[in-house]
């Protein structure tokens, strides 16, 4: 990384960097053109804020990351290429320009354009004499005209009442800074991150800001500073994203903190920083937006209530169909789920049970929950049609669960009136995804057999797939009474070959060679 020097004495007027961030991924361009899809206007990130140096007063900074795919390339006289960015920023009172600027951002020089994998970075800092200022701000792609990007902000800046906060600044990373610079903060180097956007890939979230005056007519030694991140618009605290510090009274308290946001479900949220006495009295509150989008479920309830389902498939659904649905998730759901949803169903919440139901679906697949969704639907369907009972739908039987969880079988072999033997059916699978990817297994098997002889409800009493009822001598249920009794009372024998039971005891060891087929 390439940075400018700056003297922490002091503050300076302004100053500009350029860094080379590293992007991985992207798809190549050719020389001299940006590639397609990318502009300033969709690849440049920019975010402000205003903070109060104790001498020099109110400033601004600027913080601007432009992702370098955006921009085209022209040959030098060395024969490499690079691309440039002019800035114009102009600050300004009404008529009167308060401050102007314009300058150009060089690329580092490359040698091939189809593998561009830097961004520039670029940060401002501006003083401001009084609030209220309108800062207006331009960049534009020197070597392709009409990509460019502009935008306008009013900067306040007003802290003639203390004690106040100062904006927030999110940060890319930081470090305890080796000698000053245009990052260094409070003995901190920090690199700013410039949008208030957070993907699924980005499981942190750092900031950093400032406490102004708290030694000035407070009457307090001390102070507590509480950080949280809420719902946007609302007033929830979840304590999972909750933290505090106590700081003493000053005229500046410096706060770098980060929250893990891994579990932050997709929403549009505020960091909400609140200043308490030692009465635990709110004395003032800061807010941020910020939005994040997560393809992968939550694991708690409570971060499961800031889920925004807002015009998702899961709010059509009321309060009545929202019971079916939960009742319909029983079969394959988690201890911990089936928690969930037990209490969700008894607290009537149709909100929490929409969110929940959207959630158990992101958690089964991230790319498109409403797909596995309906799939299911239709399994449920299947499994009552094939397994229902007059007291029981088929997706509560053993079956029907096997049906929902697994998916139908390669093979079925069904016995409903074989000689000497219980009605009993073996399915068998090539293999199974029973979400563990890392865990391939192969000729899987589940038995069922009907004890009552009568009804539709079979009972699951084998399998060898992992976490499935195991039964090395299912036979000999399968066979009960006509299965030899030296076989039934000796514990180390499994299976009834000499007396009944040829035909189960062949099927299962066909499946376990990888032979699927109904056998003699």
């Amino acid at each position: 990384m390439n940075r400018s020097a700056h003297s922490g004495s002091g503050l300076p007027l302004w100053m500009a960097v350029v860094l080379a961030v590293v992007f991985a991924g992207m798809p190549a361009q050719s020389a001299n053109a940006a590639p397609d899809g990318y502009t300033l206007d969709n690849s440049l990130s920019m975010r402000h804020g205003v903070f109060l140096h104790p001498e020099q007063g109110a400033y601004a900074e600027v913080w601007l990351n432009i992702n370098g795919k955006a921009l085209r390339y022209a040959e030098t006289e060395m024969g490499r290429h690079e691309g440039q960015v002019q800035v114009t920023l102009v600050l300004s009172d009404g008529d009167e320009v308060v401050d102007y600027r314009k300058y150009v951002l060089t690329t580092p020089a490359v040698r091939d354009t189809g593998n561009i994998d830097f961004a520039l970075v670029d940060q401002q800092r501006i003083m401001l004499p009084r609030p209220g200022l309108k800062l207006e701000m331009e960049w534009e792609d020197v070597h392709h005209a009409g990509n460019s990007v502009s935008y306008t902000a009013t900067l306040d800046g007003d802290f003639s009442v203390l004690p106040a906060f100062s904006d927030v600044e999110l940060v890319e990373e930081y470090r305890r800074a080796r000698e000053p610079g245009p990052f260094t903060r409070n003995g901190m180097e920090l690199t700013p991150y410039a949008t208030n956007y957070y993907p699924t890939e980005r499981s942190k979230m750092t900031f950093y800001m400032e406490v102004y005056g708290t030694d000035v007519g407070l009457g307090e030694e001390q102070v507590l500073l509480t950080f949280s991140v809420r719902s946007r618009g609302s007033d929830e605290v979840n304590q999972n994203f909750w933290q505090y510090q106590k700081a003493e009274a000053a005229s500046v308290i410096p706060v770098l903190r980060s929250f893990d946001i891994t579990d932050l479900p997709t929403g549009n949220y505020e960091l909400v920083a609140e200043l308490r006495n030692t009465r635990n009295e709110v004395l003032m509150t800061k807010r941020s937006m910020f939005q994040r989008l997560n393809n992968r479920a939550v694991e708690k309830l409570e971060n499961i209530a800031m889920l925004d389902v807002n015009n998702t498939w899961a709010q059509g659904y009321d309060y009545e169909q929202l019971a079916q649905c939960m009742d319909f998730l029983r079969p394959t759901a988690e201890p911990a789920e089936m928690d969930m949803l037990e209490a969700l169903k008894s607290n009537g919440d149709t909100a929490m049970m929409q969110r929940f139901l959207f959630n158990y679906w992101l958690k089964r697949d991230t790319v498109n929950p409403y797909k596995a969704w309906t799939t299911y639907l239709e399994r449920i369907k299947e499994a009552n049609d094939k397994f229902g009972t007059t007291s029981r739908q088929g997706y509560m039987t053993d079956r029907g669960r096997v049906l929902l969880t697994y998916g139908e079988p390669n093979d079925v072999i069904a016995r409903p009136s074989e000689p000497g033997a219980k009605p009993y059916e073996m399915w068998m699978y090539y293999t199974i995804d029973d979400g563990m990817p890392e865990i391939t297994q192969n000729n899987i098997r589940f038995i069922f057999y009907d004890p009552t002889l009568v009804s539709n409800n079979y009972q699951l009493i084998h399998s060898n797939a992992i976490g499935e009822l195991n039964d090395p001598r299912w036979k000999l249920r399968v066979y009960g009474s006509s299965a030899d009794p030296g076989n039934l009372n000796n514990f180390d024998n499994n299976d009834v070959r000499n007396s009944f039971g040829t035909n189960a005891s062949q099927f299962e060891d066909d499946a376990g060679q990888g032979i699927f087929n109904d056998g003699p």
